[in-house]
């Protein structure tokens, strides 16, 4: 086995390993699953790996990976793996330059591409894009895992044949959706880095998915980071998908808001590195915002559509995920939209912003915009954290090790 090959399995391996200590964490349904995937672990080929879990039992695992960063070509390759490899190739030879321990201008400089082109990732992403990849990496006829099942448990019950054989995928998700707010039964919060909320497309692929594997493990990443951020492990044989997760509190939730099937804020180019301030170990760094900007009328009406079904699913407890222009209007009208005893639609929000008034709307806008904290989105200032968090952070602490 070539390097190549040992780093993969070794990945997968670890990955396994990873997913399934977070999942335990989660208790009830998701430690039991966990204990009923207990086992030696041996790394072979198609599926990657078994699990002896007894005597008479083994579990094949398959896995694969899906991006919110894709290319736009017919098999959506992970543009985030791509960029990470050219990150630390680029890394290497700026920490090779650097000499008694001084970050060059070249690393700065380095660093300042990197920000910018994840930047550029993030903003031509959508939701869109992962489902995409979800369904690419899932269902293609030339690229999917599932139209491989029959072939992964022929292939373990030639390891062993006198064994009860099930199957299941390990899928590893990259994702960065902070700038979408979650409301649950637990209230509401931005959504984690690496956090996937079950948006109801997903939901739908995984039942698809449910019908035909015995397991499904899912391990979320940040978008241009490895480690696991948290896991999933559903049991999907005879028929237990649904209840599995629904015994883990985890059930479907809808997207509001523009940014579902097209990048809210599309960036034809990286923006150019405009400053450079250094301050004792650190760097400051900033870049041209070269998106493009949203119509305002689109937004506007969109945003008052979505504000009249979020105020209509919290009144019936039913969980969401809405853009900041939705929470943001949502907060707005909520304490006047829920006194009326109808399903609300654009018009209603539209007559609760009329009769609160120019001044008291612009007062209570303001007031949400500071508390979600949504001046640093509109600078850009959350888009560079939330995608150099993690991977980034690693990438500062090597540059302040050289100096």
């Amino acid at each position: 086995m070539h390097s190549g090959q040992t780093q993969k399995k070794g990945h997968e391996h670890g990955l396994f390993v990873e997913a399934l200590n977070i999942a335990r964490r989660r208790g009830g349904e998701a430690r039991r699953n966990v204990d009923r995937l207990a086992g030696d672990i041996k790394d072979i080929e198609r599926p990657d790996l078994l699990i002896d879990v007894s005597h008479d039992r083994v579990v094949g695992i398959e896995h694969y990976r899906v991006d919110q960063y894709v290319s736009q070509s017919k098999k959506r390759t992970s543009k985030a793996a791509e960029f990470v490899a050219y990150i630390e190739a680029d890394r290497r030879k700026c920490l090779a330059s650097a000499t008694d321990g001084m970050v060059t201008d070249d690393m700065t400089k380095a660093f300042a591409n990197y920000v910018s082109q994840a930047m550029r990732m993030w903003h031509n992403s959508c939701l869109s894009d992962l489902l995409d990849s979800f369904d690419m990496r899932t269902f293609d006829e030339r690229c999917g895992h599932i139209h491989k099942l029959e072939e992964y448990r022929a292939n373990l019950k030639k390891e062993r044949p006198d064994a009860k054989i099930e199957m299941g995928f390990l899928v590893e998700v990259h994702s960065d959706l902070r700038s979408l707010i979650m409301h649950d039964a637990k209230g509401s919060r931005r959504v984690h880095y690496g956090e996937l909320p079950l948006f109801t497309e997903i939901y739908t692929l995984l039942k698809g998915i449910s019908k035909r594997a015995d397991w499904l493990i899912l391990a979320y990443c940040g978008a241009i980071e490895d480690g696991v951020r948290d896991a999933v492990v559903v049991r999907c044989s005879h028929g237990m998908f649904q209840k599995s997760l629904e015994r883990q509190s985890i059930v479907p939730v809808e997207y509001l808001g523009l940014g579902k099937t097209s990048p809210t804020h599309y960036q034809k180019k990286p923006g150019a590195l405009k400053s450079v301030n250094r301050v004792a170990n650190r760097v400051d760094i900033t870049i041209d915002n070269t998106t493009e900007k949203v119509d305002p009328v689109q937004l506007f009406y969109r945003t008052c559509s979505d504000a009249a079904r979020a105020s209509n699913m919290a009144r019936a407890g039913i969980p969401f995920v809405a853009t900041f222009a939705v929470e943001m209007m949502y907060e707005v009208v909520v304490d006047h939209a829920m006194q009326l005893s109808k399903p609300l639609d654009s018009n209603d929000i539209l007559r609760v912003l009329h009769s609160l008034g120019y001044e008291e709307v612009n007062r209570r806008m303001s007031k949400v915009y500071h508390e979600w904290g949504l001046d640093r989105v509109s600078n850009c200032e959350t888009n560079a954290v939330s995608l150099i968090d993690g991977f980034g952070a690693e990438l500062q602490g090597n540059v302040r090790e050289a100096q």
